[in-house]
């Protein structure tokens, strides 16, 4: 609090505030000078260090020595007589409450209250607590920045189990937690954005508090204000009197949908708390404002970087499912993921086509905190999304997990394989990509959903195209994967299935005089004939060698886009064993054994794979080549068999299951460099 006697010495601080010219402001431009600290900006809420007071924005010190001349001896020679007991405020201007700065108005002869200590605070530091006793909360609240800014999710699980599991697609859609105006739980406010004030302990009794959202975020999210005994919603009528400004006010915001692909809306909200401190002991106090903008998490896709969280398949029975199951499970365990989630009572075995696994994270107190979102991709049946994928809704959706869909229901009937969530690969993160970059499949007779597209790009997820319409299902997912790469400078490297590879592998077995040992032993082919083969008979089949040779031409095309596209070397790219035939009939292409570029990376030591059936020369040799790639990765394999269940039905590994991944803190990323 100000002396009487001080307020002669703000003619002096011209010379501070004006050596102040390039003094930073609230938003933190300059890192040099700490908020509230002498010659630095005033706190967005007018507050400063202890000894320091808040003038033009900038906090100074006008303590002094009491007598007004500057020179601290206390005989006031130079300004005798000057703010001294005959002044304007002869008793001091101090109304004895620490959370207000006062000073004397000589010309008025009266105390004015210049400042209080309300304010709004939102996570900016995004350690996952809002603060209101420090100012580590204060840098990066307005405006929000790469480096620092509270973010927010869309609230689109069901943490009470309370949505239905039939009724039409639009309904089931429609269900979830920000489809109300209610706190579904105390688990629902985990899912919210925190926001508080500053206690003010001595409030009038007039002071009250009023908190908007701008126009353009407003109709994207709802504010809940605590109540002492629940939770009310905010709206623009809603005034906060002065009995929760004494405590701090408690606001919790929730997003109520992911940004898609037609919003104009960016994810970017500002919040403003507009503040009438009512009438002190000097009068009325002015209004005080305060901002903070939030950002809206983006929708994850996840990649082969992140462990997994869950591992999701189909719950049929049959010996074949069982079998895969079998395997899925061994390795989605050993990455630490027990038990496999099984889609019961929905009879379509490929959950890679109709189903896709992301996320939604923000800021918590114990590391990121996240909403695992299933979506329904746009594999088209009849006049709508396949039926399976009603799943995300009857199957998945519950707490911390959220079910949605985007299509374009003019979409043409090309796009139904384009759409499967199995030809979509998603890059780690690239420089100028901080949510990496999508690969996938797109020709003129198979282009995806141009509203799932758009859906996509709207979360930063840039696309690669590339043409797989060689391949049966017109898509990447059998022939490649992102694996970690500890020791390379970029972290990771993409496998891709090298028709080359397989085949200079069976020569030289050949060349060891094995040729005659057989192949896919017991096992039948795509048109139910007995499948086993020899490595001579492979070699000397010169339509299977000509199908392979347009195999690797179609790959290396594509593997050309990628590296250019997305800055890889040919460092970054592992070519492991395959091979490729001609189905009869189609005119198209698929891998002669089970892919296993198409497998999955669980965690950076475990990768599923699907059993390959190659010679035995001691040890399946496609098994031990491949084995022997991944190993300097520091990668275990899991074989999984899917010949029967999948790979005879034309499919792979990442047609047959999703992965969801674990919490993304992805405003890491933003500033990271890859």
């Amino acid at each position: 609090m100000l002396h009487h006697s001080t307020i002669v010495r703000l003619a002096a601080l011209g010379a501070v505030l004006a050596s102040c010219a390039a003094c930073p402001t609230d938003d933190g431009a300059d890192a040099g000078c700490e908020i509230g600290s002498e010659a630095c900006a005033c706190t967005s809420g007018g507050g400063c260090d202890p000894g320091l007071d808040c003038f033009s924005g900038v906090c100074v010190d006008v303590s002094g020595d009491g007598d007004g001349d500057g020179d601290g001896d206390g005989d006031g020679d130079e300004d005798a007589g000057v703010g001294d007991a005959g002044g304007g405020c002869p008793q001091g201007c101090d109304d004895g409450d620490p959370c207000t700065t006062e000073v004397c108005d000589d010309e008025a002869g009266a105390c004015v209250t210049t400042s209080v200590c309300l304010a709004l605070r939102v996570d900016a530091d995004r350690d996952g607590v809002v603060r209101v006793d420090d100012q580590s909360d204060v840098p990066g609240q307005h405006p929000w920045t790469e480096a620092a800014g509270a973010v927010f999710i869309p609230n689109l699980d069901d943490d009470e189990s309370a949505c239905p599991d039939v009724g039409s697609d639009e309904e089931l859609a429609a269900c979830h937690d920000a489809a109300d105006e209610v706190v579904n739980g105390p688990d629902d406010l985990l899912d919210m954005a925190r926001l508080r004030t500053v206690p003010w302990p001595a409030a009038p009794d007039d002071a009250s508090l009023t908190v908007t959202v701008a126009a353009d975020c407003a109709p994207h999210v709802r504010v809940f204000v605590s109540t002492g005994t629940g939770h009310e919603v905010l709206t623009a009528g809603t005034v906060i009197a002065a009995p929760a400004l004494r405590t701090g006010v408690e606001l919790y915001l929730e997003g109520k949908d992911i940004v898609r692909g037609g919003d104009a809306f960016t994810g970017r909200c500002e919040v403003i708390a507009s503040f009438q401190p009512g009438t002190g002991p000097y009068g009325a106090i002015a209004t005080v404002t305060d901002m903070a903008e939030l950002r809206q998490s983006p929708l994850l896709f996840g990649h082969g970087l992140v462990p997994a969280a869950a591992c999701v398949m189909s719950g049929l029975t049959t010996p074949d499912i069982a079998a895969f199951r079998a395997g899925v499970t061994t390795a989605c365990a050993t990455a630490g993921v027990s038990p496999v989630t099984q889609l019961t009572d929905v009879m379509d075995r490929w959950v890679g086509n109709y189903l896709a696994a992301a996320q939604v994270s923000f800021p918590g107190p114990a590391g990121p905190h996240a909403l695992q979102v299933y979506v329904r991709t746009p594999a088209l049946e009849n006049d709508g999304p396949r039926e399976a994928g009603r799943a995300v809704f009857t199957h998945l959706r519950g707490p911390d997990r959220a079910g949605l869909v985007e299509y374009n229901p003019a979409q043409p009937a090309s796009s139904y394989l384009a759409s499967f969530s199995s030809n979509l690969l998603v890059l780690p993160p690239l420089s100028g990509f901080p949510h990496g970059r999508a690969v996938i499949s797109s020709t003129a007779g198979s282009v995806p959903d141009t509203a799932y597209t758009m859906l996509l790009e709207k979360q930063g997820l840039s696309l690669i195209t590339v043409d797989a319409s060689d391949f049966v299902l017109h898509g990447v997912g059998g022939l490649f994967a992102v694996v970690p790469a500890p020791a390379s400078a970029r972290g990771w490297a993409l496998l891709v299935g090298d028709g080359d590879v397989g085949r200079s592998l069976l020569e030289d077995l050949a060349a060891n005089g094995q040729g005659s040992t057989e192949m896919f032993v017991g096992l039948q082919g795509p048109d139910l004939s007995p499948a086993t083969v020899t490595v001579d008979d492979v070699l000397s089949d010169v339509a299977l060698q000509a199908a392979n040779q347009v195999a690797v031409n179609a790959i290396d095309a594509m593997v050309a886009t990628i590296q250019a596209q997305a800055g890889l070397a040919e460092a970054d790219i592992i070519r492991v064993p395959a091979l490729y035939q001609e189905l009869t009939g189609i005119d198209s292409l698929m891998p002669l054994f089970p892919s296993m570029a198409g497998g999955i990376a669980l965690d950076d030591g475990t990768f599923l794979a699907p059993d390959p059936h190659g010679p035995d020369v001691g040890g399946d040799a496609l098994q031990n080549a491949f084995e022997a790639q991944l190993a300097p990765l520091g990668l275990s394999v899991v074989w999984a068999e899917n010949w029967d269940g999948y790979h005879l039905f034309l499919g792979g590994v990442r047609d047959a299951m999703v992965v969801a991944r674990q919490p993304r803190a992805w405003w890491d990323e933003l500033t990271a460099q890859p």
